[in-house]
């Protein structure tokens, strides 16, 4: 037997209820900077409309199949902001850029061409004086030399803190390095070449 079954898409309040509850505790049981702390509805209802902009305005087509964004590609971008610990992200402008950052990887990583790359980075930074108060310019965020990029990999260890990255040579050469070490210990050796898209 089949049954039909309508699930309708949950309201925005719910949505705002449930990150609001998970990134608040979050950043409460962390010690986060006050300032920092404030800005967590903000956070959760600019992420909300990033989602509802894609999922309108970058509908699916033949050629772009795999444009299909859910509630669980919001949640990937809490879960990325919920890597991060007081130390690595002491101020609201570092809190911003980190949420910038957790948005491009979730949404623009999977564009597949310059327009809609651009259209997506435009979207985001027009909404950061609305939400985080921050007036950061296009250029100095997505067309220095340095990518604006957090990752947890920079340092040797387990306990890794998810960190900025301060300069693109910092990053080559950690991967670079990396590379090394597994080219020297494995039998199989991987020729990668490193490049900035």
């Amino acid at each position: 037997q089949f049954h039909l079954m309508c699930i309708p898409s949950a309201a925005e309040a719910v949505l705002e209820s449930i990150f609001k509850t998970m990134l608040g505790g979050f950043l409460e049981a962390y010690r986060f900077n006050g300032s920092v702390v404030e800005l967590c509805e903000k956070t959760v209802k600019a992420t909300i409309e990033v989602y509802n902009a894609v999922a309108e305005n970058l509908r699916p087509t033949p050629a772009k199949f795999h444009y299909t964004f859910n509630l669980r590609d919001v949640s990937k971008v809490f879960q990325g902001l919920m890597m991060v610990r007081q130390r690595q992200c002491p101020d609201t402008t570092a809190f911003t850029k980190l949420w910038l950052h957790e948005c491009c990887r979730v949404f623009h990583d999977r564009l597949r061409n310059k327009t809609d790359q651009r259209w997506f980075t435009e979207f985001v930074v027009g909404l950061l004086p609305r939400h985080f108060g921050e007036r950061i310019s296009h250029e100095d965020l997505f067309e220095a030399s340095t990518p604006l990029a957090f990752c947890d990999f920079l340092k040797p260890g387990d306990d890794v803190p998810y960190e900025m990255v301060k300069s693109f040579g910092q990053i080559t050469k950690v991967l670079t390095e990396n590379l090394e070490d597994y080219n020297l210990t494995n039998p199989t050796q991987m020729h990668l070449v490193f490049f900035r898209d």
